[in-house]
């Protein structure tokens, strides 16, 4: 069973230049989803399919591709989600996303990674229908504990922990955008 463990963060946006300076790594990502939450029955399984195109932006290297299934985990923690990813080439990842994006879907954003207390910090600044938010996420090897994984020390640049809120998640991000939450949605996370 492959399984990703991480806690997601709001940061600052005006934060951003500064984070993006001290990156290890930068990667401009666009991604769209192909395939969203199974039924059984009445009940969602909660799985998402997504393709996604990764190009470093600090290389010449050429764009990867790659196909992602996901799904919740089996004990019911949002920390953890069952993850199974393949590479996948390059030209078929453009011609699925091809009518996802056109159709205005999909996810655009650049994602730095930040390494802060000897873990990888992915701090992903949105574009497009989520422009102007910022997000970080640390994953964990899959035999940290929940209270390991609480105890974990924060960067400065993290804020309100959103781990546990689905309105995060970038298949939720793209179903119903940031820029079209109101007001009081954005007040009520801190943004």
């Amino acid at each position: 069973m492959a399984l990703e463990i991480e806690r997601r963060f709001v940061v600052e946006a005006s934060l951003w230049p500064k984070l993006y300076k001290d990156r290890t790594n930068a990667f401009d990502i666009v991604q769209g989803y192909v395939g969203r939450k199974s039924f059984v029955g009445k009940k969602s399984l909660g799985q998402t399919v997504r393709v996604r195109i990764k190009k470093a932006i600090d290389t010449d290297s050429e764009a990867k591709a790659f196909l992602t299934i996901k799904g919740p985990s089996p004990d019911g923690d949002k920390a953890i989600k069952l993850e199974y990813e393949y590479s996948i080439p390059l030209s078929d990842a453009k011609e699925i996303l091809k009518p996802i994006l056109d159709a205005g879907r999909g996810i655009k954003k650049v994602r730095a990674e930040i390494v802060v207390n000897g873990r990888t910090w992915e701090v992903d600044r949105f574009s497009d229908r989520n422009k102007g938010l910022v997000l970080a996420e640390v994953e964990f090897p899959p035999d940290i504990s929940r209270s390991a994984r609480q105890a974990e020390i924060l960067p400065s640049f993290v804020g309100m922990e959103v781990t546990e809120f689905s309105e995060f998640s970038n298949s939720s991000l793209d179903e119903n955008p940031f820029t079209e939450w109101s007001k009081s949605t954005k007040f009520a996370f801190g943004l």
